[in-house]
């Protein structure tokens, strides 16, 4: 990646592919799917949730991408020490994360971006962008703003115009829909019609306490599978599960009862998707589809 706006994660993309696979006897190529594990609310100080997420994430290779709310009450450089660090932080040195609301302490992500480094891009932008085997990830942070007059929304603009990549996933904390607890945000209405128009397949999000899949929609919510962005809610990494109200008509599976992780295999042209529960959990969900 580039700087100025574009962000240099520390390690080359090759490096961190390499550590990412430690223990695949074949090399990946081009052609291969790799692994892309998405978990979001995660750490709460005394949850059981959180510490079976972490290990889970022992067994599952690849990089982990954390949709915000990774601290759970006060995002201090304590709370994250001690909260979040006993059950991820081994994992760190892979996870891309995107800051929620929750990750702030008085108004301020200072702590947040001292805890995860370069991983989670500029201090003060927290957006940046990553190549993962033939795929383009995006992240996006909806703690700033996100509106067309906005910095960071024409960084999207430029982003999605220069990608040459078929693939395309953006994560970002708050969801464009979901049927959870809480009040749908417009922090992201904005940037969901620039995704669609440039073409993304998938949007990944936290927030909501829950997992939900959606069918692709426009930017109206409603159905359309030859262009429409697939929706993931994946805030099932530790913190307590919260209420499910009425589903989306485009709502396909959710869960309210079950920790766990959201894997995604993301091929050439296509991708795949399975939540994996954590512990004793029961629920599942998998599926395949193809890019745009």
């Amino acid at each position: 990646m580039k700087k100025n706006g574009h962000i240099f994660i520390g390690l080359s993309i090759s490096l961190v592919l390499f550590l990412s696979f430690i223990g695949i006897s074949q090399p990946l190529s081009a052609q291969d799917a790799v692994p892309l594990n998405a978990i979001s609310d995660i750490a709460s100080c005394g949850s059981d949730g959180d510490e079976a997420v972490g290990a889970l994430l022992d067994t599952l290779d690849g990089w982990v991408i954390s949709p915000g709310d990774n601290s759970q009450h006060e995002g201090t450089a304590e709370y994250y020490q001690n909260c979040y660090e006993p059950n991820f932080g081994r994992h760190k040195w892979r996870i891309f994360p995107v800051p929620g609301n929750h990750d702030m302490f008085q108004r301020s992500l200072d702590g947040y971006y001292a805890y995860f480094g370069a991983n989670a891009g500029n201090p003060g932008e927290g957006y940046y962008a990553l190549d993962y085997g033939s795929w383009r990830i995006i992240a996006l942070n909806s703690m700033t703003d996100l509106q067309p007059s906005s910095a960071q929304y024409s960084w999207l603009v430029n982003q999605l115009a220069a990608n040459t990549r078929q693939c395309t996933l953006v994560f970002v904390h708050h969801p464009r829909f979901h049927s959870g607890a809480g009040d749908l945000s417009r922090r992201v209405r904005a940037a969901f019609e620039l995704m669609y128009n440039a073409n993304v397949d998938v949007l990944v999000s936290g927030d909501a306490h829950h997992y939900e899949r959606f069918a692709p929609m426009n930017p109206q919510g409603r159905l359309d599978v030859e262009r429409g962005i697939r929706q993931f809610i994946v805030g099932t990494g530790g913190a307590s599960h919260t209420r499910l109200n009425r589903a989306w008509s485009t709502t396909e599976a959710r869960d309210n009862t079950t920790y766990g992780v959201t894997r995604f295999m993301l091929g050439n042209g296509e991708y795949s998707w399975q939540f994996i529960p954590a512990s004793d959990g029961t629920f599942t969900d998998s599926g395949a589809w193809t890019c745009h």
